[in-house]
């Protein structure tokens, strides 16, 4: 592992199949995770990695890298109606998709039994 400094990249291996996790360079809170293209484009090894969000009232959001809700409880938008338990479903996901120079690109990705749409990937 790299050392954490300001604007410092920290991956095991400097390679474009490791994830790497970037520094705000002005000392900010937030940071950056960069997947490769490899673990983005192999399905199963993009939904092994999952985020999380929280807003610290119990609500949050939750997904998978590449935004295929493989769990019950992922979504975009998860309310703490009566915290800590009652939790609501207010928004699972969206369906993104990209129109350039004519050409039609499907961003998003649903799993059904034995196939993901919408490239038909086998499972």
């Amino acid at each position: 592992m790299g050392e954490i400094g300001r604007g410092a990249a920290i991956s095991q291996q400097p390679s474009p199949s490791s994830a790497q996790l970037y520094a705000e360079p002005d000392g900010g809170d937030s940071s950056m995770i960069e997947f490769g293209q490899d673990i983005c484009t192999d399905v199963n090894s993009a939904c092994s990695r999952e985020w999380l969000e929280t807003n610290g009232l119990g609500g949050f959001a939750s997904s998978t890298i590449i935004g295929l809700n493989t769990r019950r409880y992922h979504g975009l938008l998860t309310a703490a109606i009566k915290p800590p338990l009652g939790r609501v479903l207010l928004l699972s996901k969206l369906e993104d998709s990209l129109i350039l120079n004519g050409q039609h690109f499907e961003l998003s990705a649903n799993q059904y039994p034995g196939v993901i749409h919408p490239r038909a990937i086998n499972t």
